[in-house]
């Protein structure tokens, strides 16, 4: 619910793709790696509509308290 709130028509799924705990991740945290899926239904998303939607979804988590590696 945090990752779609920023565009539910054009979010259309995520999907998690490994969850890794240990080291170098301190104790009590995990390392959680998302594939998140951005479409239309009525046309083709151009390459900065996705980059918006990226930034937009990478603020968002930011704000929650989650921190991204990049």
């Amino acid at each position: 619910s945090l990752i779609p709130s920023v565009d539910k028509q054009l979010i259309k799924g995520i999907d998690v793709l490994s969850v890794y705990s240990g080291k170098p991740i301190p104790d009590g945290q995990k390392s959680v790696s998302l594939k998140i899926t951005f479409a239309s239904d009525t046309k083709t998303l151009a390459p900065e509509e996705i980059e918006s939607l990226q930034n937009r979804v990478i603020k968002k988590v930011e704000k929650a308290g989650y921190s991204l590696r990049k």
